[in-house]
């Protein structure tokens, strides 16, 4: 998909409820909403909305999926459209609209009011479903957003007979992406501190049973491996992870880099979702070890 379409994209959300705020940006929230459609053509057909649920981009990972359900009319009213629940357009030609369970929107239907659709449970199109959101500020505002992508087919001759057949775009342009703000708080963080910690071990030892915490002695010319603790101050609560760790040891000689070792730490994860594990969350413990060494 290539999603470049315009012609049905959310034009605002309304949080109804919060069940759960953030309480930081690596937390959860747990929210019920509503969503105003924009339509930007004459008819569209089998609407579908995609909401990512996993600070995803909505085409790839998890979303919540939600569609425009019965009851539908022939003609509704710029009322009805504003409910949330409907009734919402049947746009199907005659021989379809008869079995055809899934909402459809026109141009028109936007000049009074927007197509307000509330994001519901499946087991009832009149109850909201709750949500639940990762505390994400892509646009730095202090507020929460997530993506979401649209798709609708551009013909009437489709039976869509319900929410897995909707939202399917009738060509690869036939969809659209943007990112929608709530008005729920993401309150700012500070970054995680960082402790490290360095203890020895004779070399062929296991880090964290056979090393020394306090002073080591050894013969000249002995084999040892150091072992390393990088830890993350706080609480995911209170502190937010630090970004792209890395260790290198310079080996008690500074400006000498011909002995520096740079340390491979093991507990470290993506939570920036860029890609390589190198943050670490506050809370957190990474941990790693030398090569043998040499006691000169």
């Amino acid at each position: 998909m290539n999603c470049t379409a315009e012609d049905v994209r959310i034009a605002g959300a309304t949080t109804v409820a919060v069940v759960q705020g953030c309480s930081g940006p690596s937390g959860l929230a747990r929210v019920e909403v509503s969503v105003s459609l924009e339509i930007g053509a004459a008819k569209r057909y089998d609407i579908g909305l995609y909401l990512a649920t996993d600070s995803g981009d909505a085409v790839n990972g998890t979303c919540f999926k939600e569609y425009l359900p019965p009851p539908l009319a022939p003609s509704p009213t710029n009322a009805d459209l504003a409910t949330g629940f409907g009734p919402y357009w049947d746009g199907g030609s005659s021989e379809v609209s008869a079995g055809d369970t899934c909402g459809d929107a026109e141009q028109n239907d936007v000049l009074v009011e927007p197509v307000v659709r509330l994001v519901s449970e499946a087991a009832d199109p009149q109850s909201y479903a709750v949500l639940e959101l990762p505390c994400r500020d892509s646009d730095a505002n202090g507020f929460l957003d997530f993506d979401y992508c649209s798709g609708w087919r551009q013909n009437a001759n489709y039976l869509c007979t319900g929410i897995a057949e909707a939202g399917i775009p009738g060509n690869a342009s036939k969809c659209k992406c943007g990112t929608v703000n709530l008005d729920v708080p993401v309150p700012t963080q500070e970054a995680a501190g960082l402790t490290v910690s360095k203890t020895v071990m004779l070399a062929g030892g296991t880090c964290g049973t056979d090393d020394v915490p306090g002073p080591f002695e050894t013969s000249v010319g002995s084999s040892v491996v150091y072992c390393y603790s990088v830890t993350a101050s706080g609480t995911p609560a209170t502190n937010r992870y630090v970004a792209n760790v890395s260790l290198v040891d310079d080996m008690g000689t500074p400006g000498d880099a011909g002995d520096d070792q740079t340390i491979t730490l093991s507990g470290l994860s993506d939570l920036d979702g860029g890609g390589t594990a190198n943050d670490l969350q506050a809370g957190a413990t990474a941990t790693g070890q030398s090569t043998v060494v040499q006691v000169p």
